[in-house]
């Protein structure tokens, strides 16, 4: 997993992927965020700057402490279910981004699970 941030002032343009997630993609991210309570939801979008184009799995936390485990944990839980050569990346959405996101991409609500594991 590699960390990267979106430069300041970038301009960038999202929406709908072209392709529909499938059921099975949404099973695993619904899985692998089910030991975190501060997964609120995630939203799997297109998200393009003037120089590239992406297919992003956003995650909604509640709480950022945890960041970098919960987005480990997304990484290797939706890793078994891309096509060969296929890129995707993992966004923590806050702020702004979160509320433009949320504006005008399909929110997968996280479904309730049992108490977090300890450790």
């Amino acid at each position: 997993m590699t960390e990267y941030r979106i430069p300041a002032h970038t301009e960038i343009f999202f929406g709908a992927p072209a392709k529909k997630p499938s059921a099975e993609l949404l099973d695993a991210l619904d899985r692998g965020t089910a030991p975190f309570a501060d997964v609120r939801a995630f939203y799997v979008f297109q998200l393009a700057t003037k120089k590239d184009s992406n297919l992003v799995v956003g995650v909604e936390l509640t709480d950022a402490s945890r960041e970098s485990v919960v987005m480990a944990a997304v990484v290797k839980s939706i890793g078994a279910h891309l096509p060969p050569g296929t890129r995707i990346d993992v966004l923590h959405l806050t702020n702004g981004l979160l509320a433009a996101v949320a504006g005008h991409v399909p929110r997968h609500e996280r479904r309730p699970r049992q108490a977090e594991p300890e450790g």
